[in-house]
C-alpha cells in the first residue's frame, strides 16, 4: 500500500533515456547520485515525522485493519518503509477492483467485499517518495478521505508531531524542497553538459 510524494523535472525523461542508449554507466551512476543528495534528504527529513512512540495506545496490540497482520503500526518498520525511487515510469490510468473478506463468527468469507478504485495517469517522476509499509502508509493518510472514529481519535488524542493527514511524506518533503530542488539541479547540470558533448561528437562524423 505505497503513498507517494513525487518530483517532476520537464523533460528530464527523453534525456535520461538518451544518456543510457550511449553510456549505461553514467546513467546509473545519475540513479545514485540523485539517491544520495536529494533522495537521502527527503528521506532524512520525513522520518522526522515519524512518531517516537504509538500515538494511541490500541496501535501498539494488533493490525489497523481486522485480519491483516501487515497493517501493525511497527515504529521500526514506519521508519525503515520510507524510500525513495528514481525515474517512476508514467502510468495510465484505469480502474481496479480490489476484494476483501469477511469476518463473521470465527469464519473467514472470503471476497464478501468488493471496491472499484480508479487510478489517475501519471506522468514520469524524477524522484518519488514513497511508504513501503502497510500501517506506516494508513497512519500517513487516515482521514485524507474519510473521518471515521479512529481517525477523529488520531486527531484528538494521538500524540504526534502531526495530528493533521498527511502526517510524513508530504510533509518530510515540503522541508526538503530546498536541498532536493539543489541537488536535482547538480545533476540536471551534468546531464545537460553530457548531452551537450554527445551532440557535438555525433555532428563532427
Amino acid at each position: 500500500m505505497p503513498v507517494v510524494g513525487e518530483f517532476e523535472v520537464f523533460g528530464i525523461q527523453e534525456a535520461l533515456k538518451e544518456i543510457n542508449d550511449f553510456d549505461r554507466v553514467y546513467r546509473r551512476q545519475i540513479t545514485t547520485d540523485l539517491q544520495q543528495g536529494a533522495g537521502a534528504a527527503v528521506v532524512r527529513e520525513a522520518r522526522q515525522f515519524v512518531p517516537t512512540d504509538y500515538p494511541l495506545s490500541g496501535m501498539a496490540r494488533g493490525s489497523m485493519i481486522k485480519g491483516r497482520s501487515d497493517t501493525n503500526f511497527d515504529l521500526r518498520r514506519v521508519d525503515r518503509g520510507i524510500k525513495t525511487l528514481v525515474a517512476k515510469r508514467a502510468s495510465k490510468e484505469r480502474t481496479v477492483t480490489f476484494t476483501r473478506p469477511l469476518y463473521l463468527d470465527g469464519r473467514t468469507i472470503k471476497g464478501a467485499y468488493t471496491q472499484t478504485v480508479d487510478f489517475k495517469a501519471r506522468p514520469f517522476a524524477l524522484l518519488t517518495a514513497q511508504q513501503k509499509d502497510a500501517g506506516g502508509a494508513i497512519y500517513d493518510h487516515a482521514g485524507v478521505n474519510e473521518r471515521s472514529q479512529f481517525v477523529q481519535n488520531l486527531i484528538t488524542y494521538g500524540d504526534q508531531p502531526s495530528p493533521e493527514a498527511p502526517r510524513v511524506l508530504a510533509r518530510g518533503v515540503g522541508e526538503a524542497m530546498p536541498t532536493v530542488e539543489e541537488e536535482v539541479s547538480k545533476v540536471l547540470d551534468r546531464v545537460s553538459e553530457k548531452l551537450n558533448k554527445n551532440l557535438r561528437l555525433e555532428k563532427a562524423r
